[in-house]
């Protein structure tokens, strides 16, 4: 099996099944920053998934936070900067206040309350096991191509014989 060919496809149905994953406020993927951070690579024994970290978070929610409650800030942090990022990118206009007021209200309400996980992984993988997926069917050809092989084989050591 060639990981190097099989590398792009999964890579192509992790990005896929980001941009189909919907949660209550509309898709995942709103600024475009976690799917572009979506690589496959091919290692010696399989192939290598990496993209950020947040990806994970969302697939399997949060608990709350130790922090909860510490609600001061000025936005410095990386997940309030991810949170202005992300209202920029929905358009979302503050009824009163700051878009970083709501920024860090969010933020709050992140680490008090979590995050509900939406299992955008899994159903990544379920697909990806689908009969009719891109994956299944560069599965299916290699095994084809592996058994042809070994057929090859027996009959040219059989001729031996």
């Amino acid at each position: 099996m060639e990981y190097k060919d099989l590398a792009p496809i999964v890579q192509r149905a992790f990005q896929t099944g980001l941009d189909k994953t919907k949660t209550r406020f509309g898709g995942v993927n709103a600024t475009g920053s976690l799917r572009k951070s979506i690589k496959a690579a091919p290692v010696q024994d399989g192939i290598e998934i990496s993209m950020n970290s947040y990806g994970l978070m969302i697939n399997e929610g949060t608990r709350p936070s130790k922090y909860a409650g510490g609600g001061k800030g000025n936005g410095n942090s990386p997940m309030v900067k991810s949170l202005l990022m992300w209202i920029d990118a929905k358009r979302i206009k503050p009824k009163f206040g700051t878009k970083l007021g709501l920024a860090l209200a969010i933020r709050q309400s992140i680490w008090s309350n979590g995050i509900r996980a939406n299992h955008w992984l899994d159903s990544v993988l379920d697909h990806m096991l689908d009969e009719n997926s891109e994956t299944y069917k560069y599965f299916e050809q290699m095994a084809v191509e592996d058994i042809e092989e070994q057929i090859i084989e027996l009959i040219e050591t059989l001729e031996g014989i």
